[in-house]
């Protein structure tokens, strides 16, 4: 039944957050296509973020226009996801899946029930019966959910799946599900409690860390049962194969340990149902008479046991450590002897990790600061994420990720956000920018990528839209020669008084040349070399006009007072982006121009008859 074919409108474009306003009138709104697709797909480009309308409709959006329907939604933002489970239940009436908002926590549950009918209902009257039904047996859904026109914003996670339950309308009506549609054996509500002793035993033999013990159980369930490995991008299939056998399990550096090691089947591992279905918590704390917990997929196809009964959520190595007591390392060396999952890191790879140990330490120590004290003070704010990335790439250190004696890595800006603790995608940009000038991280080029590492890259950067690969990133080894070079760079950007709100491609491209801008923006070549834009271009010359200008009349001109001749001489400027423009555009222009940035003193001032209290930075000729 997984494959039955059923039409929605569906509007194309993932969003990653919820749609604006804006958004959803001028883009999505009159934007839907019509599609025939299968639940189960339907269900994955609901979680890519992708818009759908459960109706059929030619036209104008209202009722006349409205055609036919065989999905019916439900928007529970007032609820939690257990409550409207154990609701399920009571009713026996089961959604063919529920998915997560945007909007939706851990704290405040946002979730949407989806129901499919088994046949298409082309009379409205009916239609909006069936809606009607669904709200009143769920009555704490949206109420705006009446709207049979209305469209549902795609969402993050599928949180509940059963693409079998297909429903008639009489089984709406008439408050039940009729058992001849379910595909199980048993009724759904009772059908998570048989394997209760065998759940036991895989517990018991997790708590116990009993290696042997939980081989034979994983292994005599094994024979029990079929797995599909028709995707060979599915990673959660690959080793959860039947014809896979321990010793085909191998990982060459840390983060492919945890790959493999969080791909595994942990239904297989615990013993409970594969399907999605619900089954009493294995949780020893957790007295659960009302079966709450499930086993489901993350995007990256990690599995994940979640209880909403007491509200917990553990990959495999969570689970261990909560059923056993152990550490995490001892949980991650129980289950690579359970599985015989081969991972010895090389000589080299030991090397290079005690190298990013040093480098950590290094940059808190006296020495660093004191034989390179522009370049401290220019990571002084940024320190703590540099050494973050350090510890999060050493994770990914292997043989194969070497280049010309440097580390190799691939992480997405969202990983990288994450282990940072940085929110705002521009500011953490600017960051890594300050890191790759000063030459304490390199961006890779694409010729100097492996091509394994370049293909899953790739398929990431066309998942998400991507048009532009920036994930790959080597580390220096910091010694003398590498950080004297980044302490005269430092130098350069506290002379020319460049900030992080001033870093840019154009600042780099300006302040250090096409050839650095490459080194720094290695995936924008093609655009360095045509140099920066015609907007950017003519705000330099008027810049020009205005310093050399003052400096021909008076012999210099106020740093602090550029901006402000700039907006009086050219009228509609934002003063923000003229100060912005100033520090991308300084150092090109003092270089241009044989000019000098100075901090005024007492002889400048009265050389120069200058007034006011303070010494303010100055532009002048050269010597």
């Amino acid at each position: 039944m997984q494959n039955k074919i059923i039409k929605c409108m569906l509007h194309k474009t993932k969003y990653k957050v919820k749609p604006t306003s804006d958004q959803t009138e001028k883009e999505i709104v009159y934007n839907m296509p019509i599609v025939n697709i299968s639940i189960e797909e339907l269900a994955e480009k609901i979680i890519q973020g992708r818009t759908f309308r459960p109706a059929i409709i030619t036209g104008k959006i209202n009722q006349e226009h409205w055609k036919e329907q065989q999905i019916f939604v439900l928007d529970f933002d007032g609820s939690t996801i257990e409550d409207e489970i154990s609701r399920c239940y009571e009713l026996n009436l089961f959604p063919t899946f529920v998915y997560t908002t945007f909007s939706h926590s851990e704290t405040q549950n946002k979730f949407r029930f989806v129901f499919v009918l088994c046949d298409v209902v082309r009379d409205y009257n009916t239609a909006v019966k069936l809606q009607s039904t669904l709200m009143q047996l769920f009555n704490r859904c949206d109420k705006s959910c009446c709207n049979l026109t209305r469209l549902y914003f795609g969402g993050k996670d599928i949180v509940y799946k059963y693409y079998d339950n297909i429903l008639s309308v009489n089984s709406i009506f008439e408050n039940k599900t009729e058992k001849s549609m379910l595909s199980r054996s048993e009724n759904i509500r009772t059908q998570p409690l048989h394997n209760k002793k065998i759940i036991n035993d895989n517990v018991q033999a997790i708590k116990n860390l009993d290696i042997e013990t939980l081989q034979a159980l994983i292994s005599q369930r094994k024979q029990h049962m079929s797995f599909s490995n028709t995707n060979k991008e599915d990673i959660y299939n690959l080793y959860i194969s039947i014809e896979k056998t321990p010793t085909a399990l191998k990982a060459s550096s840390t983060n492919d340990l945890y790959t493999v090691i969080n791909s595994l089947n942990l239904s297989l591992y615990l013993n409970v149902p594969s399907d999605g279905s619900f089954f009493n918590c294995i949780i020893p704390e957790h007295n659960d008479t009302n079966p709450s917990a499930h086993i489901y997929l993350t995007d990256s196809k990690m599995p994940v046991y979640k209880c909403f009964g007491c509200d917990r959520a553990y990959t495999i190595i969570g689970i261990t450590e909560k059923l056993s007591g152990c550490s995490r390392r001892q949980a991650v060396e129980f289950i690579k002897k359970v599985y015989g999952i081969e991972y010895e890191d090389s000589a080299w790879v030991k090397e290079q990790k005690l190298l990013i140990l040093d480098m950590v330490n290094y940059l808190d120590t006296d020495e660093f600061k004191t034989q390179f004290p522009s370049l401290s003070s220019a990571i002084r704010n940024r320190k703590t994420e540099y050494q973050a990335i350090l510890t999060h790439m050493s994770q990914f250190i292997s043989n194969d990720m070497e280049k010309d004696g440097s580390l190799m890595f691939y992480s997405s800006y969202k990983d990288l956000m994450k282990v940072c603790n940085v929110k705002d995608r521009t500011a953490f940009s600017k960051i890594l920018v300050l890191f790759a000038l000063l030459g304490m991280l390199e961006k890779a080029d694409l010729e100097s990528i492996p091509e394994e590492e370049l293909n899953r890259a790739r398929a990431i950067s066309e998942k998400y839209g991507f048009t532009k690969l920036t994930g790959f990133y080597t580390i220096p080894s910091l010694g003398v020669c590498t950080l004297e070079a980044g302490e005269g760079k430092a130098r350069i950007l506290k002379d020319s008084h460049i900030t992080m709100m001033g870093l840019s491609r154009e600042c780099v491209l300006r302040t250090f040349g096409e050839e650095e801008a490459n080194r720094v923006y290695p995936q924008f070549k093609a655009e360095n070399k045509k140099g920066a834009s015609r907007k950017s271009n003519a705000a330099t010359d008027n810049l020009v006009k205005i310093i050399c200008g003052d400096i021909e009349k008076k012999g210099y001109i106020l740093e602090n007072k550029i901006s402000d001749i700039y907006i009086k001489r050219f009228k509609g400027c934002n003063k923000k982006q003229v100060e912005i423009q100033i520090k991308r555009s300084m150092q090109q222009i003092l270089n241009d121009y044989n000019l000098v940035r100075i901090r005024a003193n007492k002889d400048l001032k009265r050389k120069y008859g200058i007034k006011g209290s303070g010494y303010p930075f100055i532009m002048a000729k050269g010597e």
